[in-house]
C-alpha cells in the first residue's frame, strides 16, 4: 500500500511539522496491534535499530535546535528511554539524551520518561558515561527579567512549573524586576545576577550531597 492508501484506511494519520512537510504516524490501536504481531526476538531487534537512529538524529541537532522539531519527537524518545530499559543497554538511553541536554530546559519530559532517564544513569556501568548521565538529572534554575521581551517572564514561570509540578525534577524560578534579557546576563549588576545562581547552586549541593 502507498502511504495515500494507508491514511485514506486509518491505519496511518498525517500532520505538518514545524518545516511545513508531512509527518505520518500510526493511531495508538493500530500501533499496539503492530507490536502484538512480532516475537520478542523480532521486537527487540526493532528496538535496536530505533535507538541508533534516535542518537543519530539528536547528534545532528543544530546548536540551537528547533523546540518544535524536539518535541515532536518526544514520544519517540520516552519509547527509546524505556527500551534501554527494557535491553539492560542503560548507556544507550545517556547516549541518546546528552546532545538534547541543552534544550531540557524548555522541552520537559513527563515524570515517567524522567523515571526512564533516572534508572540508566545508576545502572551504568561505565563511570565516565554515568558521571555525564549526572548532569542531565541536575537541578534547573530558571532565571527571568521583569521586562525581558526575548524569553517573557511568563514563559518562563510556565517551563518552570512544568519541571516543579508533577515531575521528579528539582525547578526553582528567580525573577529579577525591571531588567531586560541583556541586563540579566551581561547589563549592569550582572554580578547580583551571578551571586543569586551561585547562592542556590551551593545551596542545592548542600541538599543533595548525604551527611558525612
Amino acid at each position: 500500500m502507498r502511504l495515500d492508501e494507508l491514511v485514506s484506511h486509518s491505519l496511518l494519520r498525517v500532520a505538518e511539522t514545524w518545516r511545513a512537510a508531512s509527518r505520518c504516524s500510526t493511531f495508538e490501536p493500530v500501533r499496539e496491534y503492530a507490536a502484538l504481531q512480532f516475537d520478542a526476538g523480532a521486537a527487540r531487534a526493532l528496538r535496536v535499530r530505533h535507538r541508533p537512529w534516535l542518537t543519530e538524529w539528536a547528534n545532528a541537532l543544530p546548536p540551537t535546535p528547533s523546540l518544535a522539531e524536539v518535541r515532536i519527537e518526544t514520544p519517540n524518545l520516552l519509547a527509546a528511554l524505556a527500551s534501554a530499559l527494557a535491553d539492560d543497554v542503560p548507556q544507550d538511553a545517556i547516549r541518546l539524551m546528552l546532545p538534547l541536554r541543552r534544550v531540557l530546559e524548555n522541552v520537559e519530559l513527563p515524570a515517567d520518561g524522567l523515571a526512564s532517564l533516572t534508572q540508566p544513569v545508576e545502572r551504568c556501568a561505565d563511570a565516565a558515561l554515568r558521571s555525564q548521565g549526572h548532569t542531565l538529572l541536575a537541578p534547573l534554575l530558571f532565571i527571568a527579567g521583569e521586562n525581558d521581551h526575548t524569553i517573557p517572564p511568563g514563559v518562563n514561570h510556565r517551563n518552570y512549573e512544568r519541571y516543579s509540578h508533577g515531575s521528579a525534577s528539582i525547578a526553582d524560578y528567580i525573577l529579577f524586576g525591571a531588567r531586560n534579557h541583556y541586563e540579566i546576563v551581561c547589563g549592569r549588576d550582572w554580578q547580583l545576577v551571578a551571586d543569586a545562581a551561585l547562592n542556590w547552586a551551593e545551596r542545592r549541593i548542600a541538599e543533595l550531597t548525604p551527611a558525612l
